[in-house]
């Protein structure tokens, strides 16, 4: 919609079938897109009157790539399907892995959806649900840290 000084403006528009939900279901938009831009690696802007410094060289880079790959190991070494993996094959595993974050209530597939990703997830809870007939849909599990899906694609 606009360019301000340090950033873009963009709009989204929804639609309510009931206004009394207006306030939950603005926030519940918010935090979707927002989870939405992290997945896809878009930064919200830093307004241009805040100012932050750090000296982002390669020693310090290396030290969070470094920081971030041990974490990812960590979580591989609790998903069982990388148990045959060695130690080296499994930094190299987590040196390529993708972050993808998603908010409370949010689908992260769809059931019949072509699978081009294996989520493991490390932290938070997932439900699994099927669709029996039509709109209705019947809970089928519940997956947690260390557990996976999309393997199969």
């Amino acid at each position: 919609m606009d360019f301000k000084e340090s950033y873009c403006s963009y709009a989204v528009r929804y639609w309510l079938t009931d206004l009394a939900v207006d306030d939950p279901t603005n926030s519940v938009v918010r935090t979707r897109i927002y989870f939405a831009l992290r997945r896809a690696g878009i930064p919200l802007s830093i307004p241009a009157h805040s100012l932050f410094v750090t000296e982002d060289d390669t020693s310090r880079r290396e030290r969070k790539s470094a920081e971030e790959v041990e974490k990812r190991v960590q979580s591989l070494r609790q998903v069982e399907l990388f148990d045959s993996l060695t130690d080296e094959e499994r930094q190299s595993l987590a040196a390529r892995l993708r972050v993808a974050p998603f908010v409370r209530g949010e689908v992260l597939t769809r059931q019949g959806a072509e699978a081009h990703w294996l989520y493991v997830i490390t932290k938070g809870e997932a439900e699994v649900r099927v669709s029996t007939d039509g709109n209705l849909s019947e809970h089928l599990a519940k997956l947690g840290p260390g557990d996976f899906f999309g393997e199969r694609g």
